[in-house]
């Protein structure tokens, strides 16, 4: 931030290697005062999305999309998206060697948006297309995952009968939705939903509270024509579980990481659930001085997992202290 712009922030692009190691310079990618943003790998090279501002009335505001070679180098000029000034929340995806898609949200109310957009990218991050209206009620925290031809999408229906329902839809490369949305009813869904694919199935990571008054995590599957398969209730956390990634690891299994508040300790962990439905035992991930830890997300495959966390030893009561850190992990072997 700055004096004249305090909520302005940069954005960069950083690789890592297997173990958690920076590789080259970071690439400022922009500014923004909005925190979304996203990463999708193309199948040659990175694809990133971010809401950019306009600063003194200067520049582009609204969704940028630069392409990153693997070398961490920009990929020519970045394609800005008009008309996305006010997205408040977004997420990418591409097919591997083809087109993508970015989903956003737009809308100023505090709460949420006010309607869902996708908008269909070419091979060089170029917008191919109008952006074609998903649902126009209020939405939080959109995802988007490529499936086996078709993307899929979810969404938590902050104008449902109870509400935060999930939603969740078929798109085409077009970003023509394939059928009407399914909905995971009286969800009552916590926190963020998260989407990824694997082995003919979507798995969606969520958190809900039970009829305890406990927060508690799930993953929801569906075919790949959108059609349910299986709901599976996660153990691991000890007091509230909140899911906050979810990824395919290769062969066989949906990685889940999650965030543990149980009293005043805040850990993390990672669930396994196959396509199939079955879950294996959890792995907690605590420090030793009990530093928290939490916003954690998952990459990799099944023989080796690698954990992006934040940990802060000296935490405030809102917020983040200036010790805090971004850190490293791996699970190997993951089975």
């Amino acid at each position: 931030g700055s004096a004249t712009e305090p909520d302005l922030r940069h954005v960069y692009f950083q690789r890592f290697d297997g173990n958690g190691q920076a590789q080259g310079a970071p690439l400022l990618l922009g500014q923004t005062k909005v925190a979304p943003h996203a990463v999708a790998w193309t199948g040659t090279r990175f694809a990133t999305a971010i809401v950019s501002a306009r600063i003194g009335g200067v520049g582009f505001g609204g969704i940028q999309i630069q392409l990153v070679e693997p070398d961490g180098t920009a990929s020519g000029e970045p394609a800005q998206l008009n008309t996305t000034f006010d997205a408040t929340h977004l997420a990418l995806a591409y097919a591997p060697g083809a087109t993508g898609v970015v989903v956003y949200s737009r809308g100023q109310r505090q709460a949420g948006a006010d309607g869902l957009f996708a908008r269909p990218l070419d091979e060089q991050g170029q917008p191919e297309g109008p952006a074609v209206t998903l649902t126009e009620t209020g939405v939080l925290s959109p995802d988007v995952a490529f499936g086996d031809g078709a993307f899929g999408v979810v969404w938590m229906d902050r104008d449902s009968a109870r509400p935060l329902d999930i939603a969740f839809t078929l798109i085409s490369e077009r970003a023509t939705p394939i059928g009407e949305p399914r909905r995971i009813p009286e969800a009552g869904a916590q926190g963020q939903v998260h989407l990824a694919y694997g082995a003919g199935a979507y798995g969606i990571g969520w958190s809900t509270v039970d009829q305890l008054g406990e927060l508690t995590m799930r993953v929801t599957l569906f075919d790949l024509n959108g059609d349910p398969l299986d709901e599976v209730d996660l153990t691991g956390p000890e007091g509230f579980g909140l899911v906050t990634d979810v990824a395919w690891l290769d062969p066989n299994f949906f990685a889940v990481a999650w965030q543990d508040n149980a009293g005043d300790k805040q850990t993390i962990g990672l669930s396994r659930v196959t396509p199939a439905g079955n879950a294996s035992a959890p792995v907690r991930l605590a420090p030793e001085d009990g530093a928290p830890m939490g916003n954690a997300t998952v990459a990799g495959t099944i023989s080796r997992a690698g954990l992006f966390f934040v940990r802060d030893p000296s935490p405030p009561a809102a917020g983040y202290s200036e010790d805090v850190r971004v850190q490293f992990s791996t699970m190997a072997p993951c089975r």
